[in-house]
């Protein structure tokens, strides 16, 4: 599936995440026993693996507004309330926001400049990653970080500098914000380890281990649906 940006370009036959999501909706809202759909915008996580910002915060806008159309569509349906929908993300990226550039400033524009080596920096760079062109330089026994300003740092095929040359992007270890909104909402809360969230949709469904689990309040009894969203991921849990 290609990034939205090159889809808008060169591939507009092939459908994107917020059509194919609200298509799936359509169809599974028919099953009378309610459904389970997960939807990933993996295009957010691939983008960070090429060190290229820009590219990955347009995929987490069609992610937003993926969510959006299917938050409209369930109410369309009349399928809200009895829908849970959780938004989350499997890990984190090495992805960083530096300096103290002011306010307004373009996201993706110069931060400013170190203090050290006397060369720009952006908002955002990688701690590690892909490397599309040489960070760093040697000119003797000195090693010179190479000026960001050189290409534009705002454009789609822009790769960001980052810390530690890798072939690939690698995933961080920073916590992730999980989202939820519909019956058994108020499971999604602080802190948790990941595995948490398998263990809540199972107890809000009553499937697995949580079977047998006594009805603590009429949630159960209307709650059909989970849609759950991810890297982000979004979960439709819709109950009957």
């Amino acid at each position: 599936m290609p990034m939205e940006y090159n889809r808008n370009k060169k591939f507009l036959e092939t459908p994107s995440l917020e059509l194919m999501t609200e298509t799936a909706i359509k169809v599974l809202s028919k099953n009378e026993n309610g459904f389970f759909l997960m939807v990933e915008g993996g295009l957010i996580d691939a983008a960070h693996h090429l060190s290229m910002a820009r590219l990955a915060l347009d995929e987490t806008v069609e992610f937003d507004k993926t969510i959006n159309t299917s938050l409209k569509l369930l109410k369309q349906l009349n399928m809200l309330d009895d829908t849970l929908v959780i938004v989350t993300s499997d890990h984190a990226n090495s992805l960083s926001i530096n300096g103290y550039p002011k306010r307004g400033n373009n996201i993706l524009d110069v931060a400013g400049t170190s203090e050290s080596d006397y060369v720009k920096y952006t908002t955002l760079t990688y701690s590690i990653g892909y490397a599309k062109r040489p960070v760093y330089t040697r000119v003797g026994s000195i090693v010179i970080r190479q000026d960001p300003t050189v290409s534009s740092t705002s454009s789609h095929d822009y790769s960001q500098q980052v810390g530690i040359p890798e072939e690939t992007g690698v995933h961080g270890g920073s916590d992730v914000a999980v989202y939820a909104k519909g019956p058994m909402g108020h499971l999604f809360h602080s802190i948790h380890e990941q595995n948490y969230i398998a263990h809540a949709i199972a107890y809000a469904t009553k499937i697995g281990f949580y079977k047998s689990e006594p009805v603590q309040n009429q949630s159960y009894t209307h709650f059909s649906n989970i849609y759950l969203v991810c890297t982000l991921i979004l979960t439709l849990l819709y109950f009957n």
